[in-house]
């Protein structure tokens, strides 16, 4: 235990734990995100291409299983900031860098967006090490995620002088409005 990663060999990177929570609908599960790659998991340059999902039994406090979340990109402060549960293994996740206000972000720089996930078919990486982070051992399936659901610059960018949040650190699902959406 360090308050810095020096020291540290393997786990999570310092001040890169859970960053998200969701509770299956059936409220037998919890499932929590780690922002990013785990020290023992990341190349060279510190940013590698998965994010660890732990699935928790809601009864026993138990992690159960852990499943690989793959970013789609690589680069620095790549992190999932926000997970919700849609399903019992459907989720939707914001994925971002860490550019943004006050850290310079521009239409170029800033990578924010909303994905769906689905944990079925995906392996459980319970003592499985990610080498090098940047490719899954042979055999080992990540989640499955589809394309962008909402590029969260586009929407937001313009509106704010061309700059975007540095990091968005939530996400909800509303009701389902009279038209359908």
């Amino acid at each position: 235990n360090f308050a810095a990663d020096a020291g540290n060999v393997a786990g999570k990177t310092s001040n890169r734990g859970f960053e998200g929570l969701a509770i299956s609908p059936d409220g037998a599960h919890a499932y929590a995100v780690l922002q990013s790659g785990m020290l023992d998991e990341l190349p060279g340059n510190g940013n590698g291409r998965f994010a660890r999902i732990v699935k928790f039994d809601m009864a026993t406090g138990d992690a159960v299983a852990q499943y690989a979340y793959q970013f789609s990109a690589t680069g620095q402060g790549r992190g999932v900031s926000a997970i919700v549960a849609l399903g019992n293994e459907r989720f939707l996740v914001v994925e971002r860098n860490n550019r943004g206000v006050g850290v310079g972000a521009t239409l170029n720089t800033a990578d924010k967006n909303v994905f769906q996930i689905d944990l079925a078919g995906a392996t459980d990486v319970t003592g499985v090490t990610i080498a090098g982070g940047l490719a899954l051992p042979p055999g080992v399936a990540a989640v499955q995620k589809s394309a962008q659901l909402v590029d969260l610059d586009a929407n937001t960018l313009a509106a704010l002088g061309n700059r975007s949040p540095e990091k968005w650190e939530g996400l909800a699902v509303g009701p389902r409005l009279d038209d359908g959406r």
